[in-house]
C-alpha cells in the first residue's frame, strides 16, 4: 500500500555557539513552545511578549533567545508542531484508497488539531500577512493538503462513493473543506469561548455528506459524530 508523504516545514531552534548546560537542556525548547501555545490561544499572538513568555515558563529572557530569536521564530516553531500533527493523521494511508469508514477518524482528528491550535484558527492570516518565512510553510503545507484532500475525492469519485461531479465542481468542494478545516474554530469561538472538535466536525460533516452516494457499500450512515452533536442540543 502507497502511503502518503507529506512534506513538513522544519523549524529547528536558534541554539547558538553556546554549551548547552544543566540550564539549556534540549527540553526547555519544547517548553517554551508549550507555554507559548498556551499563551497565544488564551490572550492572542500579539498580545503576548517573549518577556511574558520566559517568566511563565519561569527561565530568562537570554535562555528564551538562545533557542528562538524572536516571537516569530517561536510562532514558526509552533506551525511546524502544528503541520506536523495534520501529517501524522495520515500515517499508514494511502489518499488514492482511503475507505469511508476512516472518515469520521480523519474528521475528529483534523477538528481536534485545529481546537488544539486555536491561535492559528484565528489569528492565521494576520501572521502570515507579518512574516514571509511563515507565508511560505502555510503555503506549502496547505498545497500538501489540497492534494490529499483531492487524491481522496478523486479516488471515491472513481469507485463510486461520490455522487458524480465533474473535475471543476469536484476541486470547489475541496477547496471549501480546505477552507472549513481550518477556519471552523474561529467562526465557532464567536458564540462559544472555547468550541470543542464535535463543532467542528459536525460542520465539516455537513459539507461532505450531501456528496456521498446513499447505500454504497462502506458510505458512513449516521455517524456517531453526528449524533453526538445533536444530542447535546
Amino acid at each position: 500500500m502507497a502511503e502518503s508523504t507529506v512534506q513538513i516545514p522544519t523549524v529547528a531552534p536558534v541554539r547558538r555557539s553556546l554549551r548547552v548546560t544543566g540550564k539549556r537542556r534540549p527540553g526547555t525548547a519544547e517548553r517554551i513552545l508549550d507555554v507559548a501555545g498556551d499563551l497565544f490561544a488564551a490572550e492572542g499572538v500579539r498580545a503576548v511578549s517573549t518577556n511574558r513568555i520566559a517568566s511563565t515558563a519561569r527561565i530568562s529572557p537570554g535562555n528564551l533567545y538562545y533557542w528562538y530569536a524572536d516571537r516569530q521564530a517561536i510562532v514558526r516553531a509552533l506551525f511546524a508542531r502544528y503541520a506536523r500533527a495534520h501529517a501524522a493523521v495520515w500515517d499508514g494511508i494511502d489518499p488514492d484508497n482511503v475507505t469511508p469508514e476512516w472518515l469520521d477518524r480523519l474528521v475528529a482528528a483534523g477538528a481536534r488539531i485545529t481546537a488544539d491550535h486555536p491561535y492559528f484558527a484565528r489569528d492565521l492570516i494576520t501572521l502570515v500577512r507579518d512574516d514571509e518565512e511563515l507565508a511560505e510553510a502555510y503555503r506549502a503545507v496547505r498545497v500538501q493538503r489540497r492534494e490529499l484532500f483531492g487524491r481522496v475525492a478523486r479516488g471515491w469519485r472513481k469507485r463510486g462513493v461520490l455522487v458524480p461531479v465533474d473535475d471543476n465542481r469536484l476541486n470547489h468542494v475541496v477547496e471549501a473543506l480546505l477552507v472549513l478545516a481550518e477556519s471552523w474554530w474561529a467562526f465557532a469561538q464567536l458564540d462559544d469561548e472555547r468550541p470543542e472538535p464535535v463543532e467542528g466536525e459536525r460542520l465539516i460533516r455537513a459539507l461532505i455528506e450531501p456528496y456521498l452516494v446513499p447505500g454504497v457499500q462502506g458510505a458512513p450512515g449516521p455517524s456517531s459524530v453526528r449524533l453526538a452533536a445533536d444530542a447535546g442540543r
